[in-house]
Formats: structure tokens, C-alpha cells, sequence
């Protein structure tokens, strides 16, 4: 297995699999253009040449697509890589620190997922339809004085807050800025 793919528990990849996910996460596969749209760039740039060699560029250029046309397929492809890992049940997750990927079944990423939420955050008997309710009338001072977040109406505080900033405070194109 290459450095950059770490597999854990015992799961095997088909070599195919392996080989497009060591290229890493910013491996992407060129996207086919139509006929059709290299038609349209080459009218496209035939119209940017001068008036007397419009004319002469247009049929050169298509001249020039036929014969150089390829009919060449991608060697490595992304639809094998999906369709294997919703069959054998697999997860894929992104190494933080090497920037490669982490291959698990999805069992056992469910399993580390849930205990490390367990761990982290206090477990509520109270339904999160009435705790978001009476958060929302606490006052805002008061909101952020819990010793430990509720998953829920934690993640809602953020949501809602973040809503508040980006209605105040718009930025160009459309980023939050922070001021």
C-alpha cells in the first residue's frame, strides 16, 4: 500500500482502487468536452482574429479538430472507486496530517464516531425541541454559561449566530468578515 493510504481494520483494495486514491484528495480527472462546445471555442476564437482572417480560421479550426479528435478514455476513473466502497460497506475518510486518506469500514467509523461524541459531549434526557425553545428565550449573556454544550442546542446557538453576523455584516462577495 502506498504511504499516503493508511487501511485500517481487514480491508482489502482492489489495486484500481488503491491507485486513484494514492494520487490523494486533490486528484481530479480531466472532463470530457463535447464536440459540440469545442465547435462553439473555435467560432469563438475565430471571431477574435481580424476581419480578414475570420473567414480563413473558422474551417481550419474544425479542420484541425477532426483531425486531431481522441476518442481516449481517462485511466483512472472515480465511479469504480464509489461504487466499491458503497458495496463492500466502506468508509473514506481524509488523514489530518499526512493528507492522505484513511480507509475503514463504515462500522467501525460509525462505532469510533459515536464514542468520541460520547466522550465529548454531555448526553440530554430532556427533548432538544423544548431545550432550543427555552434557549431561545434565555438571554444572550446567558447563553454561552454552560460548563459542558448539549450537542443540539449547541450546534443550534452557532447556526443561529452565525445567521445574525452574515445578515449584519455582509462583506464583499459574500464573506464574513470579521471587524
Amino acid at each position: 500500500m502506498p504511504d499516503n493510504l493508511r487501511v485500517l481494520g481487514n480491508v482489502s483494495l482492489p489495486e484500481k482502487v488503491a491507485l486513484v486514491l494514492k494520487n490523494g484528495p486533490k486528484f481530479s480527472v480531466v472532463p470530457k468536452v463535447s464536440a459540440h462546445e469545442l465547435l462553439a471555442l473555435n467560432r469563438g476564437i475565430s471571431c477574435s482574429a481580424d476581419e480578414e482572417n475570420c473567414e480563413r480560421c473558422l474551417p481550419d479550426g474544425a479542420d484541425s479538430l477532426l483531425r486531431n479528435r481522441r476518442n481516449d478514455r481517462p485511466t483512472l476513473t472515480t465511479g469504480g472507486v464509489v461504487s466499491y466502497f458503497k458495496e463492500h460497506e466502506l468508509s473514506l475518510l481524509l488523514s489530518d496530517k499526512e493528507g492522505g486518506f484513511v480507509v475503514m469500514y463504515t462500522s467501525s467509523f460509525l462505532d469510533k464516531a459515536s464514542s468520541a461524541i460520547m466522550k465529548n459531549f454531555e448526553p440530554t434526557t430532556v427533548k432538544a425541541s423544548k431545550r432550543l425553545k427555552g434557549e431561545r428565550r434565555m438571554p444572550e449573556p446567558l447563553q454561552g454559561q454552560r460548563k459542558r454544550p448539549h450537542v443540539v442546542p449547541y450546534m443550534h446557538k452557532i447556526f443561529h449566530n452565525l445567521k445574525k453576523v452574515a445578515k449584519s455584516a455582509p462583506c464583499a462577495g459574500g464573506l464574513l468578515c470579521a471587524e
